[in-house]
């Protein structure tokens, strides 16, 4: 599941890369992105914990991006998709 927020994350993500390196590489970036979730719907626990954003939030690292997400019962729930110089901060998260 894909939070709005994470959703929009991506597609800023992919519209940035189309904007600057081009179609091509925004394409390319597409497939790393879903490499990197299809990874984790595999291995959910994948992600390091992250007690300082929640409890239960989990981030992994894609390309230069960071999934944030948390697991219940099996189903990987992706609640932000942030870049890798971005500050991250239970704020992070006020948007869900």
């Amino acid at each position: 599941m894909i939070a709005p927020a994470a959703e929009q994350d991506i597609l800023s993500a992919l519209e940035y890369t189309r904007i600057f390196w081009g179609d091509a590489q925004a394409d390319r970036y597409g497939q790393t992105i879903m490499e990197g979730l299809t990874v984790l719907q595999r291995l959910p626990k994948a992600g390091r914990l992250r007690p300082d954003l929640s409890p239960k939030h989990r981030s992994y690292p894609i390309a230069h991006h960071i999934a944030l997400y948390f697991v219940e019962e099996n189903t990987i729930f992706l609640s932000r998709f942030v870049h890798q110089a971005r500050d991250i901060s239970p704020k992070t998260l006020d948007d869900l």
